[in-house]
């Protein structure tokens, strides 16, 4: 059985969850790094895996009872985070990779849709603009004052 922590496309989780399993020297999750290492194309995340399953193979002969507890309780931890996320209807995608999306515009106007660097998307022309039409609804956002020129 694969490892979901291993598996998670947030970088961040995927990281932490390499670093801990070398902490815990978890001798399990050993085929798990192993993989992640031969095929990940980040190379850090190769590297923490690398980095990882020396810490679990250097371990093999000492008592994993005597360890403290704390890596393990970071994982938990961890592993309950990821699960909220995932039940939320969190998504991640990694860069570079596809995705798609609904959306229901609520109010008519001008919508521009970017990625996180405004100024980038204009200049490489990676900006999408939405028309939408219909009826203002005043219940969902009311102009409390006229547009006038900024002082």
């Amino acid at each position: 059985m694969r490892d979901p922590l291993l598996e998670d496309l947030e970088c961040g989780a995927g990281s932490t969850a390499v670093c801990l399993r070398g902490e815990l020297g978890d001798e399990q999750s050993s085929a798990d790094l192993e993989r992640l290492r031969r095929t990940e194309t980040d190379s850090r995340l190769a590297k923490k895996a690398r980095s990882a399953l020396k810490k679990i193979r250097s371990r093999k002969d000492e008592d994993p009872a005597a360890k403290p507890s704390e890596a393990a309780a970071k994982l938990e931890d961890l592993e309950e985070r990821i699960e909220a996320r995932r039940a939320a209807g969190v998504l991640h995608f990694r860069g570079g990779a596809a995705g798609a999306a609904t959306y229901t515009f609520k109010q008519p106007g001008v919508y521009a849709y970017v990625n996180h660097n405004l100024i980038e998307a204009l200049l490489k022309g990676a900006a999408a603009h939405f028309k939408v039409d219909g009826i203002w609804d005043d219940d969902l956002m009311m102009q409390v004052k006229k547009p006038s020129p900024i002082p």
